[in-house]
Formats: structure tokens, sequence, C-alpha cells
């Protein structure tokens, strides 16, 4: 009975890894705004379904402290005044 279960598993975990779409680096803007998966190509599949410009737009997201708030904080941290 355990050896059916794990069969009947590992033949669900076997589907669910074909199925997975890949990662897009970046997004259109429509599949963006809509939060939708974007297929990534010059023309997404969205875009082409629904009849809409596809554009592509880079952010330029920065992450992590600014460097410019974070350095005095760490003067003072470093030469505490007494």
């Amino acid at each position: 009975m355990e050896t059916s279960q794990s069969n009947i598993n590992s033949a669900k975990s076997e589907i669910l890894k074909k199925t997975r779409s890949t990662y897009v680096k970046l997004a259109c803007t429509n599949c963006r705004v809509k939060k939708a998966k974007c297929s990534g190509e010059s023309i997404c599949t969205n875009c082409k379904r629904h009849n809409h410009e596809c554009i592509y737009v880079k952010l330029n997201k920065k992450r992590g402290p600014k460097s410019k708030l974070i350095a005095p904080k760490l003067v003072n941290l470093l030469n505490p005044v007494i």
C-alpha cells in the first residue's frame, strides 16, 4: 500500500515539474499592471491574446540602503560624542 502511494506522489511531482513555467527577468507593462505571467517574448502571449501593444520598460530599481543617508550614521556610531 505504501509503495502505491509513493508512486502516485512521485507521478504528481513529475507532472508539477513539467508544467511549471520559466521565470522571466522583465515583464511587459501590461502584464506588470495586471500582475499576469509574462512570456518575455517580443510580443508576449497575453498582449497578443488581448491585442495590446507590448512594451518593455527597464526600471532602475536599486536595492539596499542609500549611501548618503547611512554614511553619517556610521560615522556617529564609530566616533561617539562624549
